[in-house]
């Protein structure tokens, strides 16, 4: 067992993601380190018939697509059921909804309801100062909503609503 409590029968994946990250970073460190590349190069035999060009050329394509193969190795490694479904998948989302107040002014709000839900369901109910646009452009990257999954997962739905600034 390598790490934690892994299935007998899925130690061997976990062994081969464990040696893919390995040879993963020496491939990378090869490629955008020339002299590290050479070093690793030393302790293979090329034929003379290939150009160490093409040594390079390949060294690049597998840094690129090994991670793709660890990842779908990961994936092997959880049942289906346990697998991450994003949050499409498990609730209704509604985006930007304008929630009237009292002195008719509407702030956005975003609403993550379960989508098996055939009664009404507990609502969380966040009120936020800071940018809750579903792309958030500080980072350059998809927001957080680990929050909402977990709220929507446990059969609560969730309503963040943009702070009124003033």
């Amino acid at each position: 067992m390598l790490f934690g409590r892994v299935r007998k029968d899925r130690q061997v994946i976990l062994a081969a993601v464990t040696f893919g990250s390995v040879v993963w970073a020496a491939l990378l460190a090869g490629v955008i380190i020339p002299d590290v590349g050479t070093f690793l190069l030393a302790f293979v035999p090329v034929p003379d018939f290939i150009d160490p060009l093409w040594v390079r050329i390949a060294m690049l394509v597998a840094a690129a697509v090994l991670p793709l193969v660890v990842g779908g190795a990961i994936l092997l490694l959880l049942d289906p059921a346990d697998r991450l479904k994003g949050l499409e998948s498990i609730a209704v989302i509604e985006r930007k909804v304008r929630m009237p107040m009292r002195d008719g002014v509407g702030l956005a709000t975003d609403i993550y309801r379960p989508r098996n839900a055939s009664a009404p369901v507990p609502t969380v109910f966040v009120r936020t100062p800071y940018n809750f646009n579903w792309w958030d452009t500080r980072n350059g990257q998809p927001r957080d909503v680990s929050a909402m999954l977990d709220a929507v997962r446990r059969g609560y739905a969730t309503a963040a609503m943009l702070a009124r600034i003033a």
